[in-house]
């Protein structure tokens, strides 16, 4: 068994009730914690010097506790200050309403603190908005993470689970980039990215690591999509192989205009892939009025033409009226039987197209998520189109899908997508 997937409690100094504390933040393994990226970094070698701050000013400062005293005023304000010492000067620390610190920084702890100066004359305070009690081993470190946390979680107590956690089991870590294209890339392997996202060396390094987690994260999609269209691939198609050209010939004449050459290449692209014995999985990307519709509704046709039912689902019902009535019009001059399904279609209609649609008497059913319910049937599905496919999740389309054996899937977006990001976003579909 893989030593990152062991629970978080077993880690040095968690144990149970820390790992329930962890556990809201998402982390339940050791893989979990070394993917708990810092929130903001604490450059302790970036401080100023005590004796040169000036009135109002925003300070850093790094130094030690001399003495610490809790006061109270006559209306019952609580006042935290603690005497902070380094190599230039002393200043003291306020904290107000904070009593509970009075158990927290001590005398003789290293302290690093950040807020707003009040100077008169010699006098020096701090308003502190923010601080960190600094340990030896942080010493080793001179850029600390910051990390989210939750109620009875401390930044020591995860930085220091999270440093047991880099010295004992990056060697485990394996690397899911191969060594030729990191070399290709410039980028660091993972053990070098998970320990410098934690505690950076330099700014350089730091970018050098996110750069990494990012290629990762996008290297792990990209082959998860990949898998996703290899393993629908594999699947036999509904076989369209034979259409009837004189449906498509209907439907393309039936046209008060002539249809652009990109549309007759992607038109083209389709065809070919219904007609191969492999499920096709395709994205269609085109701008609000390209004429995506048109090129739907000759797929659709080449479907029907070829025996088999066809499925267009939208996000709304106003859509689904808007593309009802376009495909209606488009197949108006032939025999095909087109329909309609949303949440608003009364019971004694609904009840007449799912009974027709069972029997295959649809050609063609357009709807929301109604086509998606389970008392859904399709007598021989082998298209579905999914409109603005952004809004529907993969689940989603995955039912639809279902409903025949080995449908064919079409996808619509009108979202102005890069086609490099497209490749990367919809690896699983051709674009």
């Amino acid at each position: 068994m893989n030593q990152l997937w062991n629970d978080i409690q077993f880690i040095k100094g968690v144990g149970p009730q820390r790992s329930r504390l962890l556990a809201k933040l998402g982390i339940r393994t050791v893989e979990d914690l070394l993917w708990h990226v810092p929130r903001s970094y604490l450059n302790c070698s970036e401080v100023d010097e005590i004796d040169r701050l000036e009135d109002g000013a925003s300070a850093c400062i790094r130094g030690c506790v001399l003495s610490t005293r809790l006061m109270r005023t006559r209306r019952g304000l609580q006042i935290f200050k603690a005497l902070v010492e380094d190599e230039s000067g002393h200043i003291t620390a306020v904290w107000f309403n904070q009593a509970f610190l009075s158990r927290q920084i001590l005398a003789g702890q290293e302290i690093f603190l950040k807020g707003k100066v009040r100077a008169a004359g010699l006098i020096r305070e701090i308003s502190v908005n923010e601080y960190y009690t600094i340990s030896k081993q942080d010493d080793d470190h001179p850029i600390l993470p910051v990390y989210p946390l939750v109620e009875g979680l401390n930044q020591k107590a995860l930085r220091s689970a999270v440093q047991y956690a880099l010295t004992n089991y990056l060697a485990d870590y394996l690397d899911a980039v191969p060594a030729e294209i990191r070399q290709k890339y410039g980028l660091y392997d993972m053990a070098s990215a998970l320990f410098n996202i934690h505690f950076p060396s330099s700014r350089e390094a730091f970018l050098s690591a996110r750069r990494r987690l990012a290629f990762e994260e996008l290297f792990r999609f990209k082959l998860r999509m990949a898998w996703e269209k290899s393993r629908k691939r594999d699947n036999v198609g509904s076989k369209i192989q034979r259409p009837c050209t004189d449906l498509i010939r209907q439907v393309t004449d039936g046209l008060p205009y002539r249809l652009t050459s990109a549309q007759v290449r992607v038109i083209q692209e389709i065809f070919a892939d219904l007609e191969k014995p492999l499920t096709m999985n395709r994205l269609l990307q085109g701008d609000v009025g390209s004429g995506k519709t048109v090129v739907a509704a000759l797929a659709m046709a080449h479907t029907v033409s070829s025996g088999y039912q066809a499925a267009l689902m939208v996000p709304t019902e106003i859509l689904a009226e808007q593309h009802y009535a376009a495909i209606k019009k488009i197949f108006a001059s032939t025999d095909t039987i087109v329909a309609r399904l949303t949440g608003s279609t009364n019971a004694r209609e609904r009840r007449s197209i799912l009974s027709a649609t069972a029997a295959g008497e649809i050609d063609i059913l357009v709807g929301t998520q109604a086509l998606i319910q389970s008392q859904i049937n399709f007598g021989k599905l082998g298209l579905a189109v999914i409109d603005e496919q952004h809004r529907f999740g993969v689940r989603q389309r995955a039912v639809l899908g279902s409903k025949g054996e080995a449908t064919d899937t079409l996808v619509m977006t009108a979202t102005p997508i890069p086609r490099s990001l497209a490749l990367v976003l919809y690896g699983n579909l051709n674009v």
